[in-house]
């Protein structure tokens, strides 16, 4: 069955090849093959490759065009079939100034040219005869992605990667730390490429961050997994000469310490890097919930009261480099060493009343825990390229392991005034997870003459966890712990995944196209060890997608998209075992429960000029067999939450980013994103409503207030909306029964630089407004639940940065600039 499927996957690519590669192309590529060119496109500020830019070939006498062709994702071009002769070469992007390169000759005596790395600069801003330089340009628009620079942003510094997240366009975060990509929590979030499991956003400094990609619609070449996409977070590894590095200290209120320190150094051939940070801290939250039930026609409440204090210890180590063995060969090793230590308190009190609200029953449950977390990955990382421009291969090997401790201590102590002499309730429990994740993967890139390609490539990934939880119950009698056996559980998970994919990339004039297949073999074992059961799932799915780009002209372009997507459930959704955590609220997974899938359209367009960046979208999502939350009010007044494949549903949307800058000290970002979501069957509650509208929107302010001083302020809004959080703040599910209340807050951060900008100072506040909340409301056939959780406010931070050696980069840059003859210009 396995051979059909993948004989079908390549009989479909040929297709597809052989179909556009029949098209005539330009007349210039039919042109006597002579002489050949390449060369290297990236960005001045931030040293990124820049993919898609425009290469212009012209003759030196009239400046009639030659050829032309488009920068690959590592920003190389290259031109062949080209008579002898003077030539120009202009290279633009929009939102940079075009480059032109003079007097390039092409001779039988030297028919290949290489040129010297090009360096586009942001457009510059002259405004009242005042010229911003060095800044880096904030976004950048791929085929197939948005690219978000973050150096420059006030808000996160001395802050973690889930602050830089706050700041996203088109990204939210719950109170949990949580992702949401466009309203949906079912988002792929990676580091470096990869799926790390060991590393937490709030463990990530935002100063080790160097850009966030975010990817709303995939290409083939991506994992489908999420409905809203793909984050990637790459952090900084420089290769410039010699050493260079950053050290980073940080205090906040209320017993917040952070620290980190990050070097490089290269030698010829070799380049090592590694770093160490650390973050100490304590936090603090509140939550309310009231649940309204109606039982044999009478109304009950139950009000529940908790406060909670947790305190960290987070290290990360982290040691590689980079062999270049010659040209075309560069071999990379990665090692990362994780250690994370939780201690938790929360107390909690229960009433529940009657409709008079005479309490029937009251108690306080008190917990106390302590996690150990242990985490490793290693990394191995080939990549080959060839005399041919665009041609590559690269191979990467990936192995992750992580485990967690948890033992916690429970006590009940009834509180009303006739049950004060009874004993309290002692529990405890002990929790350990041990996970791994195994991933092999090799691409292939094959150029097609000088206007296509072809991509290819083969994943593996493996994963398994295995998480044992007990739980025991002080018996006074006896004075020994016994164990309940019906709250505890062993549960173990695996999943295997294997995937082939194809991609076919041509451009023709101002067109670029890409179109691509991805075929997986999924399966998956669940063994419910405590009952000696067995659940075996094997599924092949085929995930096709399509990108068009058209640039309009050198300021604005148009991108068309299409992807089907995947959302796989996660361990924790099936298991079976119920959790008692809670004693009014239990929960568990179910084992039976499918993946939902889903296809993306999105349609975009951006412009750029000399003050304003600007780009807008439209995207719709058809979702099937959505895996939805369900919770039910059962006997004895407990809830009962579980997940099904109850909905079907279609959600669409707008949404726009534009930056402008109003004076030469004054710019403003804003982001506005405009949901709507319609659901269908039978996990739509009858009290709420199947369709819902919803927005957010932020807002960035940043002032220059001198030469080396700066001030952001931002604000965001998220409104009311269709759906609930789910446990734990594992993101939204089964939003058809309930609504998220609005939610709130504005941030600040300032900056001070010395030294010639090595060194700065900072300082920043969170939610100065103490405004930010997180609320919810649940309906069911015979209750309501309104809950409210509050997180620590108005927290401030001050901190001192040091820049190690950063002068030699821009040594670099400026002898590359030197060694090529070519002029700016402002498009």
């Amino acid at each position: 069955m396995k051979r059909k499927y993948i004989s079908v996957y390549l009989i479909i690519l040929f297709s597809i090849t052989t179909l556009l590669w029949a098209q005539s192309p330009p007349a210039a590529a039919k042109r006597t093959p002579i002489g050949k060119l390449s060369g290297s496109v990236f960005t001045k500020n931030t040293d990124l490759p820049i993919e898609y830019a425009a290469i212009t070939l012209r003759t030196g006498r009239d400046s009639t065009i030659v050829t032309g062709t488009i920068t690959n994702q590592d920003g190389v071009f290259f031109l062949e079939k080209i008579p002898p002769g003077r030539y120009q070469v202009k290279i633009s992007f929009i939102g940079y100034k075009a480059a032109t390169i003079n007097n390039v000759a092409v001779t039988p005596q030297k028919p290949e040219v290489v040129l010297a790395t090009v360096f586009l600069e942001p457009v510059a801003l002259d405004l009242a005869a005042v010229t911003v330089t060095g800044e880096k340009k904030a976004m950048q628009y791929n085929l197939d992605k948005k690219i978000v620079t973050v150096d420059n942003n006030l808000i996160t510094i001395g802050g973690t990667a889930t602050d830089i997240m706050e700041t996203i366009p088109s990204v939210t975060v719950d109170i949990d730390g949580s992702i949401s990509l466009r309203g949906s929590s079912s988002v792929t979030l990676l580091v470096d490429g990869r799926p790390s499991q060991i590393i937490s956003l709030d463990e990530i400094p935002a100063s080790m961050v160097e850009r966030v990609e975010i990817v709303t619609n995939p290409s083939a070449r991506y994992d489908p997994e999420g409905m809203g996409g793909i984050i990637n977070i790459v952090l900084k590894k420089k290769r410039s000469p010699g050493y260079n590095g950053m050290v980073l200290l940080n205090a906040g209120s209320r017993g917040k310490y952070n620290g980190s320190i990050n070097l490089n150094y290269r030698l010829n051939k070799i380049n090592l890097f590694g770093n160490y940070d650390t973050r100490l801290g304590n936090r603090t939250g509140n939550s309310e919930s009231i649940r309204e039930s109606t039982r044999n026609d009478s109304t009950f409440y139950l009000n529940q009261y908790q406060n909670s204090k947790n305190q960290n210890r987070f290290h990360n180590f982290k040691l590689g480099g980079d062999y270049f063995i010659n040209d075309y060969n560069t071999i990379t090793l990665m090692i990362l060493y994780n250690l994370r230590t939780f201690s938790n308190q929360n107390n909690t009190d229960y009433l529940n009343t009657d409709y008079k609200y005479a309490g029937d029953n009251q108690f306080t449950r008190r917990s106390s825990g302590d996690t150990k977390n242990y985490g490793q990955e290693y990394s191995l990382f080939y990549k080959k390229t060839f005399p041919k421009p665009q041609r590559e291969w690269t191979v990467d090997l990936f192995y992750s392991a992580f485990s967690r401790d948890y033992d916690q201590s429970i006590t009940q102590q009834s509180i009303l005034a006739d049950t004060l002499l009874e004993p309290p309730m002692d529990e405890k429990t002990n929790s350990d997870d041990a996970n791994r994740v195994i991933t092999i993967r090799t691409d292939y890139v094959h150029p097609l003459g000088e206007y296509s390609r072809f991509e290819t490539g083969y994943r593996s990934t493996f994963r398994h966890n295995n998480s044992d939880y007990r739980r025991f119950n002080y018996d006074a009698a006896s004075a020994e712990w016994l164990r309940n056996s019906l709250a505890s559980s062993h549960f173990i998970y695996d999943e295997n995944i294997h995937a082939m994919y194809g991609i076919y990339s041509r451009e023709l004039g101002r067109l670029q196209s890409q179109i691509g297949l991805r075929i997986e073999q999924a399966s998956t074992k669940i063994n419910l060890v405590t009952i000696d059961s067995t659940f075996k799932k094997d599924y092949f799915s085929m995930f096709p997608s399509a990108h068009f780009r058209y640039t309009l002209n050198e300021s604005q372009g148009l991108r068309v998209s299409y992807s089907r997507r995947v959302r796989r459930p996660r361990s924790w959704q099936i298991s079976p075992f119920v959790d008692y955590s809670d004693p009014y609220n239990l929960s568990s997974g179910n084992p039976k429960l499918k993946p939902e899938y889903i296809d993306v359209a999105e349609l975009e367009h951006s412009y750029e000029n000399r003050k304003t960046a600007f780009s807008s979208s439209i995207f719709y999502r058809q979702v099937n067999g959505m895996i939805t939350r369900r919770t039910e009010l059962q006997e004895g007044g407990l809830t009962y939450t579980t997940f099904k494949n109850l909905n079907d549903g279609i959600s669409y949307g707008l949404e726009s980013v534009i930056t402008h800058r109003f004076r030469p000290w004054w710019r403003v970002s804003t982001n506005f994103s405009y949901f709507r979501n319609r659901l269908y069957g039978t996990g739509v509650s009858a009290m709420e409503a199947n369709e819902s509208y919803s927005w957010t929107a932020r807002l960035n302010s940043i002032f220059n207030l001198g030469e080396n001083t700066d001030l952001q302020v931002m604000f965001f809004y998220f409104s009311p909306t269709v759906g609930v959080s789910g446990a734990s703040g594992r993101g939204f599910y089964g939003f058809g029964q309930g609504r998220m209340q609005e939610n709130y807050f504005v941030n600040l951060g300032a900056k001070h630089n010395f030294m010639d900008g090595k060194m700065s100072v900072f300082v920043r506040v969170s939610d100065i407004l103490k405004t930010q909340k997180y609320g919810q409301t649940i309906y069911g056939d015979n209750f309501k639940t309104t809950s409210v959780r509050r997180r620590e406010s108005r927290v401030i931070f001050f901190g001192i940065s040091y820049k190690i050696n950063e002068g030699i980069k821009e040594r670099k840059r400026k002898t590359d600039e030197e060694n090529g003859d070519y002029d700016i210009e402002e498009i």
